[in-house]
C-alpha cells in the first residue's frame, strides 16, 4: 500500500456512535492520506478524527458528517475534499496546508 486509507479498510474499523477514529497506522503502514471514496455511502458518520500521521485528505460524500478536525500535519487538502458535505456545520484549516483544491462546501442560509 501506500499509506492511504481505503474503502475496504474503513469498514474493518467501524463507527462508533457516528464517531470514526482513522488509525495512525493499518497493517503495518502509516496512514498519511484519506482517499476521497473512503467515506462513500457511509450514513450515521457525525464525526472524523485524523491521526497526526496524515498529510493529505479528500473526504467526500461525508452527507451526516457535522465535525472534522484537520491536525496540523496536513499539508494538502485535495479537489473535491468536502463535496456532498452538507451537514459539515464548521472546518477550521491549519496552517500546514500549503496545497488546496476546489473545495466543494454548501453553507445553509438562514
Amino acid at each position: 500500500g501506500n499509506g492511504g486509507v481505503r474503502s475496504n479498510e474503513r469498514l474493518k474499523y467501524g463507527i462508533i456512535r457516528g464517531h470514526f477514529v482513522i488509525p495512525a497506522e493499518i497493517g503495518g503502514q502509516i496512514v498519511t492520506s484519506i482517499g476521497v471514496g473512503v467515506f462513500a455511502g457511509t450514513s450515521a458518520l457525525i464525526s472524523i478524527e485524523i491521526p497526526n500521521t496524515v498529510i493529505s485528505i479528500a473526504v467526500s460524500n461525508c452527507y451526516e458528517l457535522i465535525s472534522i478536525e484537520i491536525p496540523h500535519g496536513v499539508t494538502t487538502i485535495g479537489a473535491y475534499a468536502f463535496e456532498h458535505c452538507e451537514g459539515l456545520i464548521s472546518i477550521e484549516i491549519p496552517n500546514s496546508v500549503t496545497s488546496l483544491g476546489d473545495l466543494h462546501l454548501l453553507f445553509a442560509e438562514d
